[in-house]
This record gives C-alpha cells, structure tokens and sequence, in this order.
C-alpha cells in the first residue's frame, strides 16, 4: 500500500512590531526673539515646530526680550492647526490674557465641532497656565479661541501631541 500525504497545514503567527507613537512638540519660548516686538503678528501658513500651522490672526507676547506666549485671537479667528493620523493625545498649556481676564479656549475637529477637553475644561483665568488635555481620533484640528462673552483671546505657551498612541 502506497501512503500519501495529501494536505499539508501550516500556520504562523507574524508578531507586529508595535509603531511608536509620534510627538510633535511646540513650545512659545523657543521662538526666536530677535526683531520681535510684543503682539507682532505670525504670518498665516507659518510652520511652528515644522508641525503646527498658524491659521489667522495668532501674535508672539514679549517680555523682557523672550517669547513667552503666542496669543490665539479671539472668537475664531486665529488658530493652530494639526492633523493626525491616529489616535492622540493634544495638551495644551493656556492663561488668559491678564490676571483678572477670563478666557474661553478649545480644540475642534475639522467641521468645528468642539472636542471635550478630559476634565472639562474651557477657560481659563489669570496669567498662571493651565494644562489641558485632549483624546481624538485621526483628522484634523483646530486649537482657537471660540466665540465667547470674554470677546478676548488666550495666551498658548505649548502643545505636545502625540500620535499613535493605540
């Protein structure tokens, strides 16, 4: 009797090298200073950290030489912008624009859909930063000031986004 092998099965497991999330990281006081005087504005399309996009009307706040702050203008109409291409995390590092004033400040979506923020913050008072902290999905944003009561805009000292984080 002949004896033949009629099928055989093989199966394997590829184990997936995990991706490393990407952080892309902004911070006001790395902006050169020379040549810049207080509420200067950045020019639309600026790159900030070669990540972040100026959109609109965003300032650089100086004091005693140094960048300290870039000012989102009020009611929409200044912005960063940023895409993702994954899940993320955005914190966000904002004050108000004087130590009595009141700011109101958010992260949209691409449709301008308000993000909830994960302690449910959207103002900010004084000139002492506040973090905050956002999780999206892949798409594009938007970190601006919304239209508010306060009609005033806020102070940005940083952002860190990291993306990929599943």
């Amino acid at each position: 009797a002949n004896d033949y092998i009629s099928t055989i099965s093989i199966s394997y497991a590829v184990e997936e090298e995990p991706v490393e999330p990407k952080v892309y990281e902004f911070d006001a006081t790395t902006l050169p200073a020379e040549n810049v005087a207080d509420k200067d504005a950045l020019a639309e399309g600026t790159k900030l950290a070669d990540y972040f996009t100026v959109v609109g009307t965003v300032t650089q706040r100086v004091k005693s030489g140094a960048i300290y702050a870039i000012e989102i203008g009020k009611n929409n109409s200044g912005a960063l912008e940023f895409t993702v291409t994954g899940k993320a995390t955005i914190t966000i590092s904002v004050s108000s624009t004087g130590k009595s004033n009141t700011s109101a400040f958010a992260l949209v979506d691409a449709s301008g859909n308000v993000i909830t923020e994960a302690n449910g913050l959207s103002e900010v008072t004084g000139t002492s930063a506040i973090t905050a902290t956002y999780t999206v999905e892949a798409g594009t944003y938007r970190i601006v000031s919304p239209e508010s009561d306060y009609n005033r805009g806020y102070r940005l000292m940083s952002v860190v986004v990291v993306d990929g984080i599943e």
